[in-house]
């Protein structure tokens, strides 16, 4: 009989470690779970940022492929927050050197450079020479509406 007793004892603490390890793994998930859903909640706040644009008008340069016989036609337009009005007055004022750096920026590339992950690439060339000159923000990103290298 006391083989019986001591048979159920361990069978009962064998169910109760396993039922306090299956609630701590189910916690834990829930717990994760949560704290998942907060930061994407954060993350889409974030997001909501509106976002303005500014175009620069068509570019069309040579690029430095040997014999000069290649040129890109591009079309970037400049992305920003759009609640800094005072960088969308500043872009009316320094247009033209927008421009000649973004021109300086694509004379230097071959159109082999210019492939899918080039064109990645040359966005965030811009971004980092495009940003130091204004002054009162700075650019999120770069789109381009034309691109086309013949």
């Amino acid at each position: 009989m006391s083989e019986v007793k001591t048979e159920n004892k361990k069978s009962k603490v064998g169910v109760t470690i396993i039922v306090v390890l299956l609630l701590i793994i189910i916690g834990g998930g829930g717990f994760m779970w949560y704290k998942m859903q907060a930061l994407n909640a954060g993350a889409s706040q974030n997001s909501k940022i509106e976002e303005g644009k500014f175009g620069l008008n068509e570019i069309i340069v040579n690029l430095a492929d040997e014999g000069g016989k290649k040129y890109i036609k591009i079309k970037p337009v400049l992305g920003y927050n759009s609640s800094n009005k005072e960088l969308e007055g500043e872009f009316a004022t320094k247009d033209h050197v927008l421009r000649d750096i973004t021109i300086a920026i694509l004379r230097g590339k071959t159109s082999k450079d210019l492939n899918p992950k080039g064109e990645e690439e040359l966005k965030k060339e811009m971004l980092q020479k495009l940003n130091p000159v204004l002054d009162k923000g700075k650019l999120t990103n770069v789109y381009f509406t034309d691109f086309l290298i013949q």
